[in-house]
């Protein structure tokens, strides 16, 4: 394994183990990621769905500035995030308002 590779199997599995999960099961997991996409290039995008989920569950109101320097964005790809699952969630609250045949 490149020693890319390698870095990146120890970097996901120390997140994991500092998230309280156990090295046990980080480690059963890694050894599904190598089994499954060893050999392989794979590019992980930087703005992912994950990021915008983690940004709204961190943002507090007054943390743009932290959050932006965590996830590596700018303070308006953080506020454009808030926006736009902010809106997400009034479209979904929309839906379940709305009377059947109406």
């Amino acid at each position: 394994m490149s020693s890319d590779g390698q870095q990146f199997l120890e970097s996901v599995e120390a997140a994991m183990r500092s998230r309280g999960i156990a090295t046990e099961v980080a480690r059963a997991v890694l050894i599904d990621v190598s089994l499954e996409w060893g050999g392989q290039q794979v590019y992980i995008l930087l703005r992912s769905p994950y990021i915008a989920h983690a940004v709204m569950a961190d943002f507090n109101g007054s943390n743009a500035g932290e959050l932006a320097t965590k996830y590596r964005i700018s303070r308006a790809q953080v506020y454009r995030l808030i926006d736009q699952a902010r809106a997400a969630k009034r479209g979904e609250r929309a839906e379940q308002i709305r009377l059947p045949g109406v």
